[in-house]
């Protein structure tokens, strides 16, 4: 038996004998080999390393969908490469091309429990002269060190806004139904 790699099948070489048979008896043998070739499943799996491309849609318990690749195409990340949250990049783990599969992530396995220190009294001096507050409004700063950092203006006070610096899915349960629609053969090693 040979395997071809490139290709993934397998030659199998088989032997048969012939015999002619006549009133004195056997007279003849006749030896030939045979070759026969059958394709060897090559379905690929994704496996951590692998470089992918998937749809998703993304919904909380009640239904509202919070993100969809479909409205914006696939989404590109290597498997454990830590761009997406855990329980979403091991699920993809085992796929093959064309499945969907559908997952549900705990908040503390997605971006965690709301924390209470992440909720702030920010005096409005702090903001630009002519800002307009409203509540539920997305804000954008930078902590003293200057990173960037996001808020949500919950309440809106005489000389204050309470400002939710938590991730705005933070405490919520997520529902992911992800297709895999590409594993990149190039980032591939055999």
């Amino acid at each position: 038996m040979k395997k071809n790699s490139t290709t993934g099948t397998k030659t199998t070489a088989k032997k048969t004998t012939t015999k002619t048979n006549t009133k004195k008896g056997t007279i003849a043998k006749k030896t030939s080999t045979k070759n026969s070739t059958t394709k060897k499943s090559t379905t690929l799996l994704a496996e951590n390393g692998h470089n992918v491309k998937v749809h998703y849609k993304g919904t909380l318990n009640d239904g509202t969908v919070f993100d969809s690749s479909h409205d914006r195409g696939t989404i590109d990340f290597q498997i454990g490469g830590g761009q997406m949250l855990p329980g979403f990049d091991s699920a993809v783990v085992g796929m093959k091309v064309g499945e969907i599969k559908e997952i549900s992530l705990a908040s503390d396995d997605a971006y965690g429990p709301v924390v209470p220190q992440a909720i702030a009294d920010v005096p409005m001096e702090r903001f630009p002269s002519d800002f307009k507050f409203e509540t539920g409004e997305m804000i954008q700063g930078s902590t003293p060190d200057g990173r960037p950092m996001v808020g949500k203006i919950e309440t809106v006070n005489n000389s204050s806004v309470t400002v939710n610096f938590n991730h705005p899915l933070a405490g919520e349960d997520l529902n992911f139904e992800i297709k895999l629609v590409e594993i990149e053969s190039s980032k591939i090693i055999t």
